[in-house]
């Protein structure tokens, strides 16, 4: 049996480190960058969060699920990436396009970067392609309109090992039976809706990051 919104919701929120209000902005501007689907170099997110560059450089070595590339740009944070790693792309409205680790990232970073973002994945049992359009208020044209997430609980703090430990879990479907096939061989999984799913999202987001985020959307 899966658990509630509200167990998932916390399971996440427990996962993830504890950010002051300057290292949520500062998220949010790599963020942003990443989802230009570009490399982003030090000095760039330091002109835009308004931070030295060495604060920069020291604050991402001292997080977790942090990759740069030999120039020392990040090409991977927290979720989203540069470069065309996964199946689950992001084509951001103003900004660009860029992939994420797994489904789930899609709904958190669409919303917590309020931006409205088209994303398109393939379900891994029926080959089909899921295409949906997260906004800061929801999940909208979702296709086909009966797709599911696969989640599992973390029961530790995320860390380098995100990818395989959470990620790769975490999947859209075509549909329920789908995602029963693939969670029944994948203990641990089950399936949400997508709304249930941005539901989770939206309450991490308001947990994780207060100071950018209304904190009435908190479980």
């Amino acid at each position: 049996m899966a658990p509630t919104v509200d167990q998932i919701s916390r399971a996440l929120i427990n996962g993830l480190p504890a950010l002051s209000a300057d290292e949520q902005h500062l998220a949010r501007v790599v963020f942003r960058l990443l989802a230009a689907g570009r490399p982003a170099p030090l000095d760039a997110i330091a002109a835009d969060a308004r931070w030295a560059i060495g604060d920069v450089a020291a604050s991402l070595d001292a997080s977790p699920a942090v990759f740069r590339n030999d120039d020392g740009a990040v090409v991977g944070f927290w979720g989203l990436t540069a470069e065309p790693v996964t199946g689950h792309r992001m084509d951001t409205d103003g900004i660009g396009t860029a992939w994420t680790w797994c489904s789930y990232d899609t709904l958190f970073i669409a919303h917590l970067l309020g931006v409205t973002a088209r994303v398109t994945s393939r379900c891994p049992v029926t080959g089909d392609q899921v295409r949906l359009t997260v906004s800061p208020d929801g999940v909208r044209d979702l296709d086909p309109a009966d797709a599911v997430v696969s989640l599992l609980e973390p029961d530790a703090l995320f860390d380098e090992d995100v990818r395989q430990t959470f990620c790769r879990y975490v999947l859209f479907f075509a549909s329920p039976d789908a995602a029963e096939i693939w969670t029944e061989n994948n203990p641990g999984t089950f399936w949400l809706p997508v709304a249930d799913a941005f539901d989770v999202a939206r309450r991490q987001n308001a947990a994780v990051f207060p100071a950018l985020v209304g904190a009435d959307a908190a479980p």
